[in-house]
């Protein structure tokens, strides 16, 4: 049985990749290229996996390369979105108004620009999960949901913090959880550190 060059190998993977990609099945493309089913699907996998590589070694580049042209493009829009004063061919100046559609343009390259370097999406899950608890714990601290002194205890309201810690991603659950099932909450009191 004879190797396989890489270039063979190469070559044959793209038009393997090339006949799937038009609608061909795998049966007609094994039958095609004289292979087993499993070379024609393990030959598209590979082919596959070379863009994959192909598109994440080049994306810094390509990138790079967007937020160039975006920078070129606003640079050139910017003096329209300014007033700006002209002279007219008597001699005369007027000025003249920003031009809505080029700030309307220069809006859209900003958008894409932050598209592109994903600045659009904000960890609003996180920080309302937060903002939640946070809200909760101060409206607590503040008396909102003061319970009668006899029915608050001191591990109940150990017990809350840790449970409002774990809501907002202060503690992790599993340790939160821990100290929870314990039943080992005492009372303690914060030192502040005087070392400064």
């Amino acid at each position: 049985m004879s190797k396989l060059t890489k270039t063979f190998l190469h070559e044959r993977d793209q038009q393997i990749y090339d006949s799937r990609a038009t609608g061909m099945s795998t049966t007609d493309i094994a039958k095609r290229f004289d292979v087993a089913i499993a070379t024609v699907d393990t030959a598209i996998k590979r082919h596959i996996s070379q863009l994959n590589r192909t598109a994440i070694l080049s994306y810094p580049e390509v990138l790079q390369m967007e937020l160039g042209r975006l920078d070129k493009l606003q640079r050139a829009l910017w003096p329209l979105t300014q007033p700006r004063r002209q002279t007219m061919d008597d001699g005369t100046q007027i000025t003249l108004e920003p031009d809505i559609k080029a700030v309307d343009a220069t809006l859209r390259i900003m958008q894409q620009r932050s598209k592109l370097m994903g600045m659009e999406i904000a960890p609003t899950d996180l920080l309302a999960a937060h903002d939640a608890a946070q809200s909760e714990i101060v409206s607590t601290l503040k008396g909102a949901k003061r319970l009668e002194a006899e029915e608050v205890t001191t591990e109940d309201e150990a017990k809350q913090l840790i449970a409002l810690s774990i809501k907002a991603g202060i503690i992790d659950a599993p340790t939160g959880q821990a100290l929870l099932d314990s039943g080992d909450i005492i009372e303690a009191e914060v030192i502040e550190d005087d070392a400064d």
